[in-house]
């Protein structure tokens, strides 16, 4: 039985095949782009979206 361990491996696995499938290559290093700043707004992208999620779920379990 996998642990949750190999569940975030797989999905970290599953988004770099995502990545070269939709890229054709993997992440460029010799770009100029700021990873740093890229990772900051996909990180705020995805709190906006759980935050999203925790108050449907909270919208969902006040109405029963």
């Amino acid at each position: 039985m996998s642990g949750i361990n190999d569940k975030i491996k797989q999905l970290i696995s599953d988004r770099l095949d995502h990545g070269q499938k939709t890229y054709g290559q993997d992440l460029p290093m010799d770009d100029n782009r700021d990873l740093i700043e890229e990772s900051l707004e996909e990180i705020l992208d995805g709190m906006v979206y759980i935050a999203g999620q925790i108050i449907r779920l909270k919208e969902s379990t006040n109405a029963n």
